[in-house]
């Protein structure tokens, strides 16, 4: 069973794998095992990443399903719960510690697991907590890893060499303290600049974005229509029957998969 398991989550069959997580707790199955097999299968999640098989939408809904799993092992989890407690409670009660170990530390390792990290548990919680009741004085939330920022700052886009990467996370670092310093000024120049300008510099903010995910779609010959399609669709901003372009695009991209899986291949 452990191995369907395995295969379940590396597959991204979400439906599977919490069943098999289930079946497993239900027969009374070492947590720790339904956690190994979990370990395992992102292993095999971040090679398809690095093979270019799987992109960052592929890491997250692993992490989501990790989270999930965590859910499901808890109990074990409780544990290392304890070790948080100890040093947040006085920063954001015992069920945040909790909440924030079982749900997104698992989330967020897990994705660093994929890329090739490992990502101490005890060591995490305690700096993570140290630091937040460091910044807790100062009105600062509660610091934790961040499986986005992880993924961008860990993943191969930030370097080839993995030894190296942290370099990223610490540029990163800078520009977050340099944006904080600078804030109010920024805010002002918001207020300030006319209604076109703001937008007109977050779309272009975000065509390196659109550009990765239409290479990402249209790379792949099987299905390249059907993207398409979906992305026409989505881009026309049509709306009938009180439903958005967003939908009617996933609809159109189904229809136009099913209609192309279903003919020959002569006929495509």
């Amino acid at each position: 069973m452990k191995e369907k398991l395995v295969t379940a989550i590396a597959d991204m069959n979400e439906d599977e794998a919490f069943s098999l997580v289930q079946a497993m707790l239900d027969a009374g199955e070492d947590p720790q095992l339904i956690l190994d097999a979990s370990s395992q299968a992102m292993s095999v999640v971040g090679q398809r990443f690095d093979e270019k098989e799987y992109y960052l939408p592929e890491l997250i809904i692993a992490g989501e399903m990790m989270q999930t799993i965590g859910d499901m092992v808890r109990s074990m989890l409780l544990v290392l719960a304890v070790v948080g407690a100890i040093l947040l409670v006085a920063s954001f009660g015992t069920y945040n510690i909790i909440s924030t170990i079982t749900h997104e530390k698992t989330r967020d390792i897990a994705i660093m697991k994929s890329l090739g990290y490992h990502v101490p548990w005890r060591d995490s919680i305690v700096t993570s907590g140290l630091a937040t009741v460091a910044g807790a004085a100062a009105g600062g939330h509660s610091v934790n890893l961040a499986a986005i920022s992880a993924a961008l700052a860990a993943g191969p886009d930030a370097g080839p060499d993995k030894t190296l990467r942290w370099y990223a996370a610490q540029s990163a670092a800078a520009t977050y303290l340099v944006l904080a310093a600078t804030t109010l000024a920024l805010a002002s120049l918001v207020q300030v600049a006319p209604g076109g300008v703001i937008a007109t510099i977050a779309g272009l903010a975000l065509l390196g974005t659109l550009a990765s995910a239409l290479e990402g779609s249209m790379t792949p010959h099987k299905g390249r229509e059907a993207a398409v399609v979906t992305f026409l669709v989505a881009a026309s901003g049509i709306t009938a029957y009180g439903v958005s372009s967003a939908a009617w695009a996933i609809l159109a991209g189904l229809i136009v998969h099913a209609v192309l899986t279903g003919l020959p291949k002569g006929d495509r």
